[in-house]
């Protein structure tokens, strides 16, 4: 994943899923070479697949479920 850090992405992917970009003047910069970087990095990626994997597991609807009545008690 190669994102900004504008809105609530911060809240769904952290560094060690995803590649995480400011938005200014160096941006498309910076974009290109996370692209090529990513690209050129095969064991990276496999690593950042396996942490997002893991990562949505907390986004299950068991796991949602679980956090809704949890939070009613």
């Amino acid at each position: 994943i190669i994102t900004t850090n504008k809105g609530g992405i911060r809240e769904e992917v952290s560094e060690e899923n995803a590649i995480i970009l400011n938005v200014d003047s160096n941006f498309t910069n910076k974009l290109s070479e996370s692209i090529l970087y990513l690209y050129n990095n095969q064991e990276i990626r496999n690593n950042m697949g396996i942490a997002s994997k893991k990562r949505a597991l907390l986004f299950s609807k068991e796991e949602y479920a679980k956090n809704f009545f949890k939070a009613l008690e």
